[in-house]
């Protein structure tokens, strides 16, 4: 049983191999998962599906993960479940995106630790 059965999280990532990934082990963790390849993909389906949580790449090809990025920030408690992968360089993310804490995962990075990191977030 599941503490996250009725929690959703949108995936934005433009990777089909790591979406894919990330889709089999959040939903092996219960999560209900949706995906965007595109930063206006994702900002679509935020305004639609209001996600419990989002897993976000900073790295995606129409240049919008900075505009994903700031209107999750701004959702605030209402999305406090974010986390964010890339395969920059962790100083170049800092010195773009700011201090994101924990809730950065550098790629390659393990599945399984992104889902329970998750799943701590929405306690």
């Amino acid at each position: 049983m599941s503490v996250v059965a009725s929690k959703s999280v949108l995936v934005v990532e433009d990777d089909p191999a790591v979406q894919g990934v990330l889709r089999i082990a959040l939903r092996r963790a219960g999560f209900t998962v949706s995906t965007a390849t595109s930063g206006t993909e994702a900002l679509r389906l935020i305004d639609e599906q209001s996600p419990d949580g989002v897993i976000l790449d900073l790295m995606l090809p129409d240049g919008r993960s900075r505009e994903v990025l700031e209107l999750i920030k701004e959702e605030g408690a209402e999305m406090s479940a974010w986390l964010v992968v890339s395969a920059m360089d962790p100083d170049e993310v800092h010195r773009l995106y700011g201090d994101l804490g924990r809730r950065f995962f550098p790629k390659p990075f393990d599945p399984w630790d992104l889902a329970n990191s998750l799943r701590r977030a929405l306690r």
